[in-house]
C-alpha cells in the first residue's frame, strides 16, 4: 500500500500563508510551558511535541540548512524527561565536525523523536539509548541504538507496513510514517534487531538535496 504524499504541493502555499497564525500558537504554548507546567510533567512534554510539529508546518517553506548537532540535540531534550522517569541513560556521540543538513529539518527531527520514543518504551530501567552522528559517502548518518528487548523476528519484516501494530491503541501509523519522512529528503532507514538483545536504527540524509 502506498501513502499519500507527506505534503501535497497543493497544501504548500497554504500553510505557507498559515505561518503568522503558527507562530501566535507557538508564543501562547511558550507561555503555558514557561509558567504553568512543571518540566517533569506528562502535559509539559506533550506540549514541546506539539511545539515540534506547529514549527514543521511553520518553516517548511523556508528550506536553507540547519546544523546538524543542533537538530539532534534538539530531539534527544524533548525525550529526555521520559527517558529519565524509566531511568533509561542516553547516550549522544556527535561527529566531530559539525554536520550540514540541507531542507525541511524539522520534519526530521519529528521522525527521530518518534524512533527515540519508541525506543524509550521498549527499554526498562538500566538501559542504554545511543545515538550516534556521521559522515560518510555523501551522507550524513543518524545511529539509535538500544539495550531493550529487541523485535522478535516474526515482527521485523512487517513493521514499515502501514496499519501494522502489535499494541492496543496503536495506528501501526508511526514507523511507515517515519520511512516515508526519511524517503521524501531522498534518505534510507534501517532496522536491525534481534530478540532480547536490542534495536539499531540507522538513518541516511544526503548531505546536498539539491541534486537529482
Amino acid at each position: 500500500m502506498k501513502l499519500l504524499p507527506l505534503w501535497p504541493l497543493c497544501l504548500i502555499d497554504v500553510l505557507g500563508s498559515l505561518g503568522m497564525i503558527i507562530f501566535g500558537v507557538l508564543s501562547f504554548i511558550k507561555a503555558l510551558k514557561a509558567h504553568y507546567l512543571n518540566p517533569n510533567n506528562s502535559r509539559y512534554s506533550y506540549l514541546c511535541w506539539v511545539t515540534g510539529a506547529l514549527m514543521a508546518f511553520a518553516i517548511f517553506r523556508a528550506g536553507g540548512h540547519i546544523l546538524r548537532h543542533i537538530l539532534i540535540q534538539s530531539a534527544i531534550n524533548l525525550v529526555s524527561n521520559e527517558a529519565s522517569q524509566k531511568q533509561i541513560r542516553l547516550s549522544v556521540q556527535l561527529a566531530k565536525e559539525p554536520l550540514l543538513f540541507q531542507r525541511h529539518g524539522q520534519l526530521i527531527k519529528v521522525a527521530i523523536v518518534h524512533i527515540l520514543r519508541n525506543a524509550i518504551e521498549a527499554c526498562g530501567p538500566e538501559d542504554v539509548i545511543n545515538v550516534k552522528t556521521g559522515f560518510k559517502e555523501g551522507y550524513n548518518y543518524v545511529i539509535i541504538k538500544d539495550t531493550g528487548p529487541g523485535i522478535p523476528k516474526e515482527i521485523l519484516p512487517h513493521i514499515f507496513k502501514p496499519f501494522y501494530s502489535t499494541k492496543r491503541r496503536r495506528t501501526g501509523l508511526g514507523l511507515p510514517y517515519v520511512k516515508q519522512i526519511i524517503e521524501e529528503h531522498r534518505g534510507k532507514i534501517f532496522i536491525e534487531s534481534t530478540s532480547g538483545k536490542g534495536t539499531t536504527v540507522t538513518i541516511y540524509l544526503p548531505v546536498h538535496l539539491d541534486r537529482h
